[in-house]
């Protein structure tokens, strides 16, 4: 959906282009390193923390769900977030993954089976007249 969304934009910008661009793309990528930084927070010198798994990452994203108990747009932080440990929280989030995976798996593999046995049962009423 997100891709879809600035792809959308991309041709709607390339339609209203009225000057051809030429010359070389340049581009900077740079990887920033944000833990233990420096800040004046309040007029104190504070310092960031490494990286973590937030809500925000249990949320999921416009493309597809998150984790259970955790919904976009949310203004308070769930209970049960709040209450496990990192590694605990961590292996909820591994045994929500894994579940969903597996969930798909079983549905493809039922619809193949599905096909496949209709696919036959027509192949034969076919074949039979």
């Amino acid at each position: 959906m997100i891709g879809g969304r600035q792809f959308k934009s991309a041709v709607e910008l390339f339609q209203l282009a009225s000057e051809e661009l030429s010359g070389k793309i340049e581009y900077l990528h740079v990887y920033l390193n944000f833990t233990d930084i420096e800040v004046e927070l309040d007029n104190k010198v504070v310092k960031t923390c490494p990286a973590a798994l937030g809500p925000g990452f249990a949320a999921g994203t416009t493309d597809g769900p998150g984790a259970f108990g955790f919904q976009q747009g949310d203004l308070k932080v769930s209970v049960l977030f709040l209450y496990l440990p990192l590694p605990l929280s961590l292996s909820l989030y591994i045994y929500i993954y894994i579940y969903i995976y597996i969930y798909i798996y079983i549905y493809i593999y039922i619809y193949i089976y599905i096909y496949i046995y209709y696919k036959r049962k027509i192949e034969d009423m076919f074949q039979s007249q």
